[in-house]
C-alpha cells in the first residue's frame, strides 16, 4: 500500500516468459529500479489476487503465436480481469518479432491494456514507435505514435534492447515521480520524456497510420514505415 508520508508507492514488475527473452528484461529492469520494487515474479509462480497487493504493476507481456498472449498470461487472463485496479498504476513491456510476424507486432501490449483499462488501472510508460519496422499492431495508441509499453524485439533489434531498457526505467522514475512525489525533482530532470494514450501529437512523416480492425473486433493500427530511424 501507498506510505502516505513518504509517497512511494509499493512496486512489482510480474512478468510472463517461454523463450526466457521477457524474463531477462525483467530483470534488468529490476536491476535499474533497484530498491524501488518490492518483488519480481514470473505470474507463472503468482496468484493473480497478488496483484492487488502493489500499488505500481510492471507487467512484462510479450506477444505469442500469432499476436496473442503469452500462454502464461492467457491462463490466467479470466481470473485478472476480475479483479478491482482502480487506483493502480499499470505499465508494460514485451517483447515482439517485428520480422516474422510484422502484422502483430506487440498485440499483446495492446489486448492486455485494453483489458486493464476497463478494470480501472491507469497506464504510464508509453513507449514511441520510431524506429520499428511493423506495418500493424493492437498495441499502439490511436495516433500511431506510441506503444502501450516498452516494446523489445530481441529477433531482429536485439543491439537496442539494454538501451532502450535503461532509457524505459528512467522514464518510468519520471512518471512514477510525478505521480506520487511532486517533490522528487531529481527523478524528473533525468527522465526520458513520454506520451500517455490519449495525448494528441503533431502528425509526423514517419508513419501512415490506417484504422484496422483484427479478427476478435480489438482496433488495430497499420502502421507503414517510410523512413527508418535508429535510437
Amino acid at each position: 500500500m501507498l506510505n502516505e508520508t513518504t509517497r512511494r508507492p509499493s512496486i512489482a514488475i510480474i512478468w510472463g516468459s517461454s523463450t526466457g527473452y521477457t524474463e531477462d528484461a525483467a530483470r534488468a529492469l529490476h536491476q535499474h529500479l533497484d530498491d524501488r520494487v518490492e518483488v519480481c515474479l514470473d505470474i507463472a509462480d503468482t496468484s493473480v489476487d497478488e496483484l492487488t497487493h502493489f500499488d505500481v504493476l510492471i507487467l512484462g507481456v510479450p506477444t505469442w503465436h500469432v499476436g496473442e498472449l503469452q500462454d502464461d498470461w492467457e491462463y490466467c487472463f479470466s481470473a485478472l480481469s476480475e479483479l478491482d485496479l482502480r487506483g493502480k498504476t499499470v505499465a508494460l513491456f514485451g517483447c515482439g518479432d517485428a520480422d516474422g510476424y510484422p502484422y502483430n507486432f506487440q498485440d499483446a501490449l495492446g489486448i492486455m491494456w485494453r483489458q486493464l483499462e476497463t478494470q480501472g488501472a491507469t497506464l504510464i510508460g508509453c513507449w514511441p514507435t520510431a524506429g520499428y519496422d511493423f506495418f500493424e499492431s493492437r498495441g499502439v495508441t490511436a495516433d500511431g505514435a506510441s506503444f502501450f509499453g516498452l516494446a523489445l524485439d530481441e529477433h531482429s533489434q536485439c543491439d537496442s534492447t539494454e538501451e532502450r531498457i535503461a532509457r524505459w526505467a528512467r522514464q518510468l522514475r519520471n512518471e512514477l515521480a510525478v505521480r506520487f512525489d511532486a517533490d522528487s525533482a531529481s527523478l524528473v530532470a533525468e527522465a526520458v520524456p513520454s506520451r500517455s494514450p490519449g495525448d494528441q501529437v503533431e502528425s509526423s512523416p514517419m508513419h501512415r497510420i490506417d484504422q484496422t480492425h483484427a479478427g476478435d473486433g480489438l482496433p488495430s493500427r497499420r502502421v507503414v514505415v517510410e523512413s527508418r530511424a535508429r535510437e
